[in-house]
């Protein structure tokens, strides 16, 4: 139930959800790169989960999502669905992902919040086995984002987490780390 902008920012190997909205609120995440790799133990839930009501004294007090919007990002791990949605009725439920490359076995195909996304698809990471989560020479990523989700951004993303420039070619990859040719 808060409000969060954050970008170029990567949340990896949790023994639970990398991002666990709450209770509603609103949320901005541009450039993310969420790798939920965990293996030290088991893990049953999805990187992403996203609800707007919780529960006191036997009763569901809902609480509007105004928004929760996901931006050139990447939402992958090793669970065959990396995101859940649970809304309680009558309420606000507001998200959209826009760009995302997603793990996912949500029917993705005719729904309106989802923009342009990729689900399914391996990104390739250099070595997630060592938490490196940079785009690899074959990844599909590269060059899959929107330059909008850049300009129209409430906080500076034209570099990504390193200071290597995403608007160069007008092409940025989704996730926290552009790729660059090694």
């Amino acid at each position: 139930g808060t409000h969060i902008e954050a970008g170029n920012t990567v949340i990896a190997n949790c023994g639970e959800s990398a991002i666990e909205i709450l209770y509603g609120g609103e949320y901005d995440f541009r450039h993310m790169t969420i790798g939920n790799y965990w293996n030290k133990s088991a893990r049953s839930n999805p990187a992403v989960s996203i609800n707007n009501y919780f529960y006191f004294d036997g009763n569901i007090y809902a609480r509007d999502l105004i928004k929760a919007y996901f931006g050139n990002s990447i939402i992958y791990g090793n669970l065959e669905n990396e995101l859940l949605f649970n809304a309680a009725e009558n309420s606000t439920f507001n998200y959209n992902f826009d760009h995302c490359f997603i793990r996912t076995q949500i029917d993705i195909s005719n729904d309106e919040n989802f923009v342009s996304c990729i689900i399914n698809q391996d990104p390739k990471f250099i070595d997630k086995s060592v938490h490196n989560l940079v785009p690899d020479t074959l990844s599909p990523v590269i060059n899959k984002g929107n330059i909008s989700v850049i300009n129209n951004s409430p906080f500076n993303l034209q570099t990504d987490i390193r200071g290597i420039s995403r608007i160069t070619n007008n092409e940025p990859d989704p996730g926290a780390y552009e790729f660059e040719e090694r």
